[in-house]
C-alpha cells in the first residue's frame, strides 16, 4: 500500500501556466482564513482583505495577459505604447522617463524597446536637448495599437465604473492609499 497523504488546502499544487507566486500568496490567505475561527477580529479581516487583494491582482494580471494574447504583444509593450500615446500629441517620450516611470533597469527598458522597434511599434530618435539621450516615438502601427488598447480598456472598465458611486470610489481610493502607506 502506498503511503499517501491527505491533500490539505496548504498542500503544494503543481504549477500550471497561469499560476504565479502572487496567486500562491492569495491561496495562502484564503486557506488561512478558511481554517480560522470566524470572528470579528482585526486579524480575520486583515487576512480576508489580503486574500481579496491577491485575488484582484491575479485577475488584473490575467486580463493583461489576455490583452497580450489578443494582440500578440508583450504586456509591457502595451504599457509603453499607451504611455507614449498619452504623453503628448507627438507620441514622443524620453527613454529615461519610461525607465523611471516603469521602474525598469536600463538594460530592461533597452531590451523591451529593441523588441518594440523590431515589431514596428516605436522608433528611437536622438534627443535634441541631450546628445547622449534617446527619445521613443510611436509609429503609425504603435498609434493604432494604443487606440485599440484604450478602446478595449474603456469597454471593459465601463461595467466596473458602474459598480460604485463616485463617493464610494473616493472612499475606496482613500482606504487603499492608507493601506498602501501602512504596508510600506
Amino acid at each position: 500500500m502506498k503511503n499517501e497523504r491527505a491533500r490539505s488546502p496548504m498542500a503544494k499544487r503543481p504549477k500550471n501556466k497561469t499560476d504565479t507566486d502572487d496567486d500562491s500568496a492569495g491561496r495562502f490567505y484564503s486557506a488561512l482564513l478558511s481554517m480560522s475561527v470566524p470572528d470579528d477580529s482585526p486579524q480575520t479581516y486583515r487576512r480576508k482583505v489580503l486574500g481579496q487583494l491577491q485575488a484582484i491582482a491575479a485577475l488584473t494580471r490575467s486580463r493583461s495577459k489576455s490583452s497580450a494574447d489578443l494582440t500578440g504583444q508583450h504586456p509591457t509593450s502595451h504599457l509603453i505604447t499607451v504611455l507614449a500615446y498619452r504623453v503628448n500629441e507627438a507620441h514622443l517620450i524620453k527613454v529615461r522617463e519610461l525607465q523611471r516611470g516603469l521602474g525598469f533597469t536600463a538594460g530592461g527598458i533597452t531590451r523591451r524597446l529593441d523588441a518594440m522597434v523590431r515589431e514596428g511599434l516605436v522608433e528611437r530618435l536622438p534627443d535634441p536637448e541631450d546628445g547622449r539621450a534617446l527619445l521613443v516615438r510611436l509609429t503609425p502601427a504603435g498609434v493604432d495599437l494604443a487606440k485599440f488598447l484604450l478602446k478595449d480598456a474603456d469597454h471593459r472598465s465601463h461595467a466596473l465604473e458602474q459598480t460604485f458611486t463616485l463617493e464610494e470610489w473616493k472612499m475606496l481610493s482613500d482606504l487603499l492609499r492608507r493601506f498602501e502607506k501602512a504596508i510600506e
